[in-house]
C-alpha cells in the first residue's frame, strides 16, 4: 500500500481509529480520512461517488458502520440491516464507477452460523447467525456477497476480512451500545 493514495471510511469509530492509527505509523502511506457522517454521509451515494470520482483512490477502507451491542440489535433491527447494506452498496457501486482499485471491508464474526464453533470459510453460508445479530449479521453477509458478485460480473476487487470479537482502545463503552467486555469492563470501573 506503500505510496498509494488510500481512504479510509469511518475513521472516527473504534475500528477506524486503529486503522487510521497503524497507516499513520507507516511512512509514504497517503491516506484521507471519511470520519463520519459529518464528513460525508455513505448512505447517500450521490456524495460518496462524487468525493470518490474527486479523489482517485486506489485502496478504499471501509470501517463504517451502524453497530452496537446485542441490546442495541434488539432495539434497532431495521437500521442495522437497512443502513448497514445500503452503505455496502454504495461502496461497491461507488467504488466500481470510480476506478478505484481495492475495497476492503472488516466484518464481524457474527456474521457466521450460530451453529459453528470453529471459523471455516466453507462454513460461512451453512445456517443462519445468532438471533442475538440476526439483521447486523446479515448486512455484513449482504457485503461479502457483493464482493463476489462484483468480482464475477465486473472484475472489482475486494476482501471481506472478518474479524474475531474485537475490543480495546476506542471502543463503545456507554450502556446502549457496548459490547458485553466493554460493559464488563465499564461495569467493574463503575
Amino acid at each position: 500500500m506503500r505510496d498509494k493514495n488510500i481512504l479510509v471510511v469511518g475513521s472516527s469509530g473504534f475500528l477506524g481509529k486503529n486503522v487510521v492509527k497503524k497507516l499513520k505509523s507507516r511512512d509514504h502511506t497517503s491516506f484521507i480520512e471519511l470520519k463520519g457522517k459529518d464528513d460525508l454521509d455513505a448512505t447517500n451515494f450521490q456524495d460518496l461517488s462524487l468525493f470518490l470520482k474527486n479523489h482517485s483512490f486506489n485502496y478504499v477502507i471501509n470501517c463504517s458502520a451502524f453497530v452496537g451491542g446485542i441490546s442495541f440489535g434488539y432495539k434497532f433491527p431495521a437500521d442495522l440491516l437497512s443502513i448497514n447494506t445500503q452503505i455496502a452498496n454504495n461502496l461497491y457501486r461507488a467504488c466500481l464507477e470510480s476506478s478505484v482499485e481495492f475495497l476492503v471491508n472488516p466484518i464481524s464474526n457474527c456474521a457466521y452460523p450460530e451453529s459453528v464453533t470453529y471459523y471455516q470459510e466453507e462454513n460461512f453460508w451453512s445456517g443462519p447467525p445468532h438471533e442475538s445479530v440476526f439483521n447486523y449479521a446479515l448486512s455484513k453477509r449482504h457485503m461479502v456477497a457483493l464482493g463476489e458478485s462484483y468480482f464475477n460480473q465486473h472484475g472489482f476487487s475486494s476482501a471481506n476480512v472478518v474479524l474475531s470479537n474485537m475490543y480495546g482502545p476506542y471502543d463503545h463503552f456507554d450502556e446502549s451500545r457496548s459490547h458485553a467486555l466493554g460493559a464488563l469492563v465499564k461495569k467493574i470501573c463503575d
